[in-house]
């Protein structure tokens, strides 16, 4: 494989891993790490199993969530693993807090530092791509 074909397999993780979260399913969450890795997502920190349940539990009062990612830029560091940087742009809207009332709606800014792998030669998530192994969430600052 080409160092281009190995960025298009980092961005399609990352582009999985916003849509799994926007459709709250939770296997496509986890496929997108493997089993040893460490999130840290704001208040999170831990595995892919509890970021699930994280999420979950964050997005109870979320009738629509779309996550952007942008500006991903790789760093290889070796043959089979990279450093990445990436910003994801979320919009968020509330449920009702009574029928009919008025729906509260989030923007969020925040950077993605990822590290990613391809183990055994073929990947580890079920897709055959690269997975993560860490990763750190921010939100960005304003201005």
């Amino acid at each position: 494989m080409s160092r281009a074909d190995d960025r298009f397999e980092i961005q399609d993780v990352l582009f999985r891993y916003a849509r799994a979260v926007d459709r709250l399913d939770d296997d496509a969450i986890a496929a997108c790490y493997f089993d040893d890795a460490v999130d840290v997502h704001g208040g999170y920190t831990g595995d892919a199993a509890g970021l699930v349940e994280d999420i979950r539990t964050r997005h109870r009062t979320i009738d629509s969530s779309q996550h952007f990612i942008s500006n991903v830029l790789v760093e290889f560091t070796g043959q089979d693993s990279a450093d990445v940087e990436s910003y994801c742009l979320c919009f968020l809207r509330q449920e009702p807090a009574e029928p009919g009332g008025e729906q509260e709606l989030a923007v969020i800014r925040c950077r993605y530092v990822d590290r990613f792998e391809r183990r055994d030669g073929s990947g580890a998530s079920p897709t055959g791509s690269s997975s993560s192994t860490s990763r750190a969430s921010s939100p960005s600052s304003t201005g």
